[in-house]
């Protein structure tokens, strides 16, 4: 990423804002929804000041939990995107939401905060002791951020993502599906990550299956994107950028606003 956290340390050492000068080390990423209270973001008028510190005590309690998660990992950089992005800098803007791909891609792992509404909320809340379950406990929350349109790409281009529930967390990578209280990809209530990896190991293969079809198989993506939601109309086509820009790594030509050229005639059939 071209900005990065860099979480500090629990010894009193402050987060503070990097500016990466293309080094390569692990991060993690935050999945979450933004919620009303914008006046946590980083703009024109407060980056060079958070270049220098960036104060666990000014930032919302999801943001801290954030922090805390990748501090107990032994990470040293988080990505955030409203502290990371210029959020009244269009151009800045425009070119950080068209990295996606690579951000969340490349990710050491994604942190979802599934249970939370909104920052202020925090990561999760407490869990009781002992823990005991019964039946299978966090899907409503974990459909929750999946409606979301921009968690929608997160989850499907980070390689492994901890989703923080209601009462349990969530273990989802390319390989499985996993909760604390059952075998919730055997249950199949949840479309998983793998049915994503599997199509984009098809697409780049130069020699895929027989019964591979990309147009239907994109088609069956973008029913599963459309159906979810955003604050602002707008985000529709970046707020999918990141997929399409890891698609077309597979050679299907220039893409179009959701629809690929050379894929045209068959993709404009009503």
């Amino acid at each position: 990423p071209t900005r990065v956290i860099d979480v500090g340390s629990s010894d009193g050492q402050e987060p503070r804002l990097y500016v990466s000068s293309g080094e390569v080390a692990p991060y993690t990423t935050l999945s979450y929804r933004w919620g009303e209270n914008l006046d946590h973001r980083t703009v024109k008028a407060n980056f060079q000041e958070r270049l220098d510190k960036l104060p666990m005590s000014s930032l919302p309690a999801l943001y801290q939990d954030a922090i805390t998660v990748t501090r107990g990992l032994g990470v040293r950089y988080l990505w955030i995107d409203s502290l990371c992005i210029i959020q009244d800098d269009n151009e800045d803007w425009q070119r950080e939401a068209g990295t996606m791909a690579s951000v969340y891609g490349h990710s050491y792992l994604c942190i979802s905060a599934s249970s939370s509404p909104y920052p202020e909320a925090g990561l999760a809340p407490p869990r009781p002791v002992p823990l005991s379950y019964t039946g299978v406990t966090g899907l409503s929350s974990i459909y929750s951020t999946i409606a979301r349109g921009w968690c929608f790409q997160e989850r499907y281009l980070s390689p492994r993502i901890v989703h923080y529930d209601l009462g349990e967390t969530i273990w989802e990578c390319r390989e499985t599906f996993q909760c604390e209280c059952t075998d919730i990809a055997g249950l199949g209530y949840v479309r998983g990550r793998g049915e994503y990896t599997a199509f984009l190991r098809k697409a780049l293969n130069p020699n895929p299956p027989a019964d591979f079809d990309f147009v239907y198989d994109w088609a069956m993506l973008l029913q599963q994107y459309t159906s979810t939601s955003l604050t602002y109309e707008s985000d529709i086509l970046p707020a999918l950028s990141g997929i399409a820009t890891q698609v077309s790594s597979a050679g299907k030509g220039a893409y179009l606003a959701g629809l690929w050229r050379e894929q045209l005639e068959r993709q404009m059939y009503w």
